[in-house]
């Protein structure tokens, strides 16, 4: 993963949007970048702003925290952004992750949980990139940049627009996909006990 400046350091970034083209859907290109370390999407029209945004791309995180000190210092540690277009449709970088039940016990007394939990009690990444499908399919490149991030502003704008022709040049959509019945694990009873 490519080092880069921190993101608390320093002067106020910018957010800056850089048009990609009309694109593959959002399911091929999660395909062609199936490889990339820390890959996350979010879809959905839930950017607002004139513009919103169909789907999020994001990957390489510059930094990612599981310990749970580390991941709750983290929550306040956000560059201060200049520039935002006056639409609100820069989406630009930030945190992605989820934040588990169990983090809690860093904020307040809790009962032990009646099972276990199998990972770690978050998990959250800072991207200084993003890929954003807009409402017309058309894709941008959107970044927080600063002083010292603009060496790897490049690069960066490199490997998205690559990764995008990867999957435009793709063989057909990925298959469709089917969602069976959840299962509460542990159960309602567990669930009650815990909370």
């Amino acid at each position: 993963m490519a080092t880069r400046a921190d993101p608390a350091a320093g002067p106020p970034r910018r957010a800056l949007r850089r048009p990609v083209g009309v694109g593959p859907s959002p399911a091929r290109l999660l395909r062609a970048l199936r490889e990339e370390e820390g890959l996350v999407a979010v879809a959905g029209a839930w950017t607002g702003g004139t513009r919103p945004a169909a789907a999020v791309v994001a990957y390489d995180p510059r930094r990612v925290f599981e310990d749970p000190p580390a991941l709750v210092a983290a929550l306040d540690d956000l560059p201060e952004v200049c520039g935002v277009n006056p639409d609100g449709a820069v989406v630009g970088a930030g945190w992605l992750g989820i934040l588990g039940y169990q983090l809690g016990r860093y904020f307040e007394r809790l009962a032990p949980p009646a099972v276990e939990p199998s990972g770690p009690p978050g998990r959250l990444a800072y991207y200084d990139s993003v890929l954003v499908q807009d409402g017309e399919g058309s894709w941008w490149f959107e970044a927080v940049v600063g002083d010292g991030g603009a060496a790897g502003l490049e690069a960066r704008f490199a490997s998205a627009r690559a990764a995008l022709a990867r999957a435009a040049g793709a063989a057909g959509e990925p298959g469709g996909y089917a969602v069976g019945e959840f299962a509460l694990e542990p159960g309602r009873a567990d669930h009650a006990r815990a909370v």
